[in-house]
């Protein structure tokens, strides 16, 4: 869950195709207590991770010059 909602974030027009590979890939564990917390704790991570980058600067534009 923490890679797939950090990339939804930082690439909003990928998101059909990230789903997509995330639906797949968890589809290949077997349901249970622990794929259920997996992706709680990941969900979790990538909160608190969007959080520390709020406002870091990736979005300024920067002029360049060779």
């Amino acid at each position: 869950m923490f890679a797939c909602k950090v990339l939804l974030n930082l690439f909003p027009g990928q998101e059909s195709f990230l789903t997509g590979n995330y639906v797949q890939y968890l589809a290949a564990i077997p349901d249970g207590n622990g794929k259920q917390d997996g992706i709680a704790l990941g969900g979790e991570i990538a909160a608190r991770f969007l959080a520390l980058r709020a406002g870091d600067g990736r979005e300024a534009a920067v002029s360049f010059s060779p």
